[in-house]
C-alpha cells in the first residue's frame, strides 16, 4: 500500500472516531441537561 492511500485511510479512521465522539458527547449533554432539568 502507498502512502498516500494510508494516509486516507487514517484520515478516514480519525473521522469515524471523531464523529462516534461527538455523538456520544451530544448524547451526554442532552443527559446531563435532563437531570439539571430533573434537580431543579
Amino acid at each position: 500500500m502507498d502512502a498516500m492511500a494510508s494516509f486516507r485511510m487514517r484520515i478516514q479512521r480519525q473521522h469515524m472516531i471523531s464523529k462516534v465522539y461527538k455523538d456520544n458527547n451530544k448524547h451526554a449533554v442532552k443527559q446531563n441537561f435532563e437531570l439539571s432539568a430533573f434537580i431543579e
